[in-house]
Order: C-alpha cells, then sequence, then structure tokens
C-alpha cells in the first residue's frame, strides 16, 4: 500500500469526489497546510470544492496540529502575519511565503520528532 502527502494542495474535487477518494485512501492520504498557505483555499468551498485527507496544520510558530479548527486557523494567521512583519519578508506576502515547499521542509524537520496522532 502506498500514502499520499501533500503540501498546500488546493481543493481538487467536489463532495462525492473527496467521498470516495477518502473512503479509497484516508488513512494513507495526509494533507499538510502551513499556516497562511493561500492555494490549501482555493478554489472556494462555495463553489462545491472540498478537501480530502487527514488534515495536518502547521501554525504560526511551526506547530504541528492535527485537525485545527477554523477559529484556530484565523488566530493563527495573524500571529503569522504579525511574526511575518518581523521577519522581514515584506517583499513576498505571506500567503505565498508559506506555499514555499522550503518553508514546509523547514516545518516538517521542526517536528521531526512529533506524532500529532499520539496526543
Amino acid at each position: 500500500s502506498s500514502d499520499l502527502y501533500t503540501y498546500g494542495k488546493p481543493r481538487v474535487g467536489d463532495k462525492d469526489f473527496e467521498t470516495w477518494f477518502d473512503c479509497k485512501m484516508l488513512s494513507q492520504n495526509f494533507r499538510f497546510v502551513n499556516d497562511d498557505d493561500i492555494v490549501a483555499h482555493v478554489p472556494p468551498e462555495v463553489l462545491g470544492f472540498k478537501h480530502g485527507g487527514t488534515f495536518l496544520y502547521f501554525d504560526g510558530y511551526g506547530n504541528l496540529k492535527p485537525g485545527e479548527n477554523v477559529w484556530a486557523q484565523i488566530k493563527n494567521q495573524l500571529v503569522g502575519e504579525v511574526t511575518g512583519i518581523w521577519q522581514d519578508r515584506s517583499l513576498v506576502p505571506v500567503v505565498i511565503y508559506d506555499h514555499l515547499i522550503a518553508h514546509y521542509i523547514e516545518k516538517l524537520v521542526q517536528n521531526k520528532d512529533f506524532n500529532p496522532f499520539n496526543r
């Protein structure tokens, strides 16, 4: 069996597709989102697009959190914006900066000893 790990994946299917895909791959499909990554929020859910897989979220401090709720994400996105100002990345908007694969790798390394499923 194979596992699927995605980083900053856009929504790629409707509810029926994601239900079908989760039935086939849920225990093996891990969807990482880095704080303010804009790509993970398109296309909009209001157009019928959905995410599938096990949701894993890096907050504004780089901490890995399983299944972070929407309000916690909003709070963490604000932290990310403020942190971004202090890290002098003003030439690259934080929503783009957080999508860069180098920053996903950095967060994965930071959390290499953390298993979000053992709480």
